[in-house]
């Protein structure tokens, strides 16, 4: 993805003056993404996605809607294996709280 990397180092041509909380915000987002797979984190981390933390935290690491859309995807994917066809909702691409649709997701 374009302008986020684990590293920390930024490339992207949208680059915004966060400084020191680029890193930061990447690794939460990152450590989002790992508790997935931790049985007593993942409501937490299935929460941050919905949420406002995940369109806030994306901001400060620079990402475009397209690189959340992408993020959000994988995220998905993940809990489709765990889950099955019990899935959240990941419509947060402008840090609102998502409005859950009546019936099978």
């Amino acid at each position: 993805m374009k302008g986020f990397q684990a590293t920390g180092v930024r490339n992207s041509p949208n680059d915004r003056n966060f400084g020191i909380f680029q890193p930061l915000a990447e690794s939460v987002i990152l450590q989002a993404m790992e508790d997935l797979w931790s049985s007593r984190e993942r409501a937490d981390s299935i929460e941050f996605f919905q949420g406002s933390g995940f369109g806030l935290y994306a901001a400060i690491a620079g990402m475009d809607p397209c690189d959340k859309v992408f993020l959000l995807c994988i995220v998905r994917r993940a809990l489709r294996k765990q889950l099955g066809d019990t899935l959240p909702s990941f419509n947060n691409l402008n840090g609102k709280r998502p409005v859950r649709p009546m019936g099978k997701i």
